[in-house]
């Protein structure tokens, strides 16, 4: 028998009396004690415009999370009708700068990785300073598209 693995899957719903900002800060908290205590994973749901999630952006989220975690996989996986999207904006370059990632060996080190993540696209970026590489794509991912 394996080796049994948890998980969070989180819409980030209000809570009344409680602050957006406080909010977004208590989940951090949340991702941050769950990779701590060994949990593997952690699914932000997309559901814009509804109480049922405040971030203003799944992406932005997630790259506030992974700035706090050492492990655990964050991902919010897109659909065909609706791709998960990270893009320059305009005539902007946004940089991603992976300078406090230190390697852990395998694919630790990156500062993206797309692992079994599916319709994704990713555009216009500058990736820099991973401590192995700016970008992995591996296990199941599919129906992406990656450009510079």
């Amino acid at each position: 028998m394996g080796t049994m693995t948890f998980g969070i899957f989180d819409h980030i719903e209000g809570i009344p009396g409680t602050t957006t900002p406080q909010l977004l800060r208590d989940r951090l908290d949340l991702v941050r004690t769950a990779d701590e205590a060994g949990f593997t994973g952690f699914y932000l749901a997309e559901h814009h415009g509804s109480d049922l999630c405040m971030a203003p952006n799944q992406d932005l989220f997630i790259a506030a999370a992974s700035q706090i975690t050492e492990s655990i996989r964050l991902t919010n996986d897109g659909t065909e009708g609706n791709p998960i999207s990270v893009l320059a904006y305009g005539d902007e370059t946004p940089v991603l700068d992976g300078s406090g990632i230190t390697s852990t060996g395998g694919l630790g080190g990156y500062v993206i990785q797309l692992a079994s993540a599916s319709w994704n696209h990713i555009a216009g970026l500058e990736i820099t300073n991973g401590a192995e590489g700016g970008m992995a794509v591996h296990g199941d991912t599919h129906n992406s598209i990656i450009e510079a």
